[in-house]
């Protein structure tokens, strides 16, 4: 009881960290037993999330009424060190609307640092840019949706959440960029 007890403690942990998930913790997760944790109502649920299941190749939402949503989908992280890059948050830069955007921006935040970074950046010198998407031919990095009905149906999840949560977020500029915030996406 009491091992069951402590490995329920860790998973909560991991869950609610809003910046990183401990790349050993990842090992833990599964869809099943995602699902059943964000649907049980006696667990407090304050905010949407998104978590991409690498093994299942399904990209899952929740909003905060806790309808979750399942999408088949692909991550292209082809290059990048994939244990960097596995907690986001999810939205579009503030001079847009979530109300009016075709995909999301991903605000990548690396392992253990605290902040969200831009979704826009330089790798080896080459520009690259983080997204969440349905498009086929978008050279991006980050999470293709191939089902576009049902990135239709993210889209407008994304926009029951309004636009009233901005986060700044840091770059090299000497203005901090800021982001309406949809969700946290998490890679498992």
């Amino acid at each position: 009881m009491i091992k069951i007890s402590i490995l329920l403690l860790i998973a909560l942990v991991a869950g609610s960290n809003a910046w990183s998930m401990n790349p050993r913790w990842v090992e833990w997760f599964s869809l099943p037993a995602w699902k059943r944790s964000v649907t049980n109502v006696s667990l407090p649920l304050h905010e949407s999330e998104c978590v991409f299941f690498r093994r299942e190749q399904v990209l899952a939402c929740v909003n905060v009424e806790r309808t979750v949503l399942e999408c088949p989908a692909v991550l292209n992280m082809t290059d990048l060190d994939q244990t960097m890059f596995s907690s986001f948050i999810v939205g579009v830069d503030s001079n847009e609307s979530l109300n009016s955007a075709s995909r999301f921006s991903l605000y990548p935040s690396l392992s253990e640092y605290p902040y969200y970074l831009v979704s826009k950046m330089g790798l080896r010198g080459v520009p690259i840019e983080f997204c969440l998407h349905d498009q086929v031919d978008l050279p991006v990095f980050g999470v293709r949706v191939t089902d576009s009905s049902c990135f239709g149906q993210l889209l407008d999840m994304a926009k029951e959440c309004g636009n009233e949560n901005v986060v700044t977020l840091r770059s090299f500029e000497f203005e901090k960029p800021t982001a309406i915030q949809f969700t946290h996406l998490y890679v498992v």
